[in-house]
């Protein structure tokens, strides 16, 4: 078993694929800056092996099917660590996320992320040999961090009994309640769970304002203590408290004090602090699944849309669905001992 040798060697390749950039192919014609033909380039790949946080990594061509505005290659990292194979990804996700991110702001094109795979290469390796590997469905989700997917919540039932589409209920509505549907509608527009949260908490901040919520209280110094009034004059320090009155919104939905105070935690992600670690990531989907329903039930609220209409939200028993993953073993062949080879290699 991978964690029960000496020294301890995962290999992690992650198939990416991107959409290629735009190039002239013939210019247009008498110095017309409409060009009479557009296609597509290709990225060369730099087969140097780098060193990183616990092992190297290093790019490979990928012979995996892509449409052709599409290019692919391949990240492969050896890696050494203390998990086992199952735990290999998790364990390195800060650096794997750190090079998917380098190499995304080098093409300035985002990668969707096809593929992961994990196989033993703890040394020596022999050609025939059987080790052990993992490959996973949902490869984003298994990294975590910002490309965490939004997983398939069936608990919650999002449909409606009606199968029609109609105008018969529009009305106008609020620029505030209008600007807080378009947040909403860009939350579920995107499958990464760090874009929803934020999406929705800005809906959350907008709704808020609509129903009017507000919470005073005195000012609190850098020390935590309260100031009741002003030393000077005697007046109140009194004041409208943003954080408190959105805790109370989240109340009044039903949401439960302790996921009240997970949001809030993870709602500092807005000011810079990092909420990429793998522990995170699975209290980041929880709370996106939450919060979907408070934005959902207060949007009905406010477009005037009866409880019963299309779409509704029914709580349900169903189970979260966030990745899904094969292990077992597989057999080392020779492009696995070259590849190694590179990867061993003193820089």
């Amino acid at each position: 078993m991978y964690i029960d040798r000496a020294q301890n060697f995962a290999r992690i390749d992650i198939g990416l694929v991107y959409q290629a950039p735009l190039v002239v192919e013939v210019p247009g014609l008498d110095g017309s800056p409409m060009p009479q033909k557009i296609g597509t380039a290709t990225m060369d790949l730099d087969p140097e092996m780098v060193r990183v946080r616990n092992g190297t990594a290093v790019l490979t061509s990928s012979s995996m099917p892509v449409p052709e505005t599409h290019r692919s290659f391949r990240l492969s990292a050896r890696m050494a660590g203390q998990s086992q194979i199952a735990g290999a990804v998790e364990e390195h996700s800060a650096t794997l996320i750190s090079l998917i991110d380098h190499l995304e702001f080098l093409l300035h094109k985002p990668l969707d992320i096809v593929s992961v795979s994990v196989c033993d290469v703890s040394p020596p390796l022999v050609i025939g040999e059987r080790r052990e590997c993992s490959s996973y469905a949902s490869g984003g989700t298994v990294i975590g961090g910002r490309m965490l997917l939004v997983p398939n919540d069936m608990r919650w039932t999002i449909s409606g009994e009606e199968r029609c589409i109609s105008l018969t209920d529009y009305h106008t509505v609020s620029v505030k309640v209008e600007t807080a549907r378009w947040w909403y509608l860009k939350a579920i527009a995107t499958y990464y769970a760090v874009d929803r949260f934020i999406a929705l908490w800005i809906a959350l901040e907008i709704l808020c304002t609509v129903d009017d919520v507000s919470v005073k209280q005195p000012v609190r110094l850098d020390c935590q203590h309260t100031l009741d009034q002003c030393p000077q004059c005697g007046k109140p320090t009194l004041r409208a408290v943003k954080g408190e009155a959105l805790k109370e919104y989240l109340g009044k939905y039903g949401v439960e004090n302790p996921d009240i105070k997970k949001m809030w935690q993870l709602r500092q992600v807005v000011h810079g602090k990092n909420l990429f670690g793998p522990a995170d990531s699975k209290e980041l989907t929880e709370q996106v699944g939450i919060l979907q329903m408070v934005i959902f039930s207060g949007l009905k609220r406010h477009l005037g849309s009866a409880a019963e209409v299309a779409p509704t939200a029914t709580p349900g028993g169903g189970p979260v669905i966030g990745w899904m993953a094969a292990g077992g073993n597989s057999e080392i062949t020779a492009e696995d001992i070259a590849l190694d080879t590179l990867q061993t290699a003193s820089p």
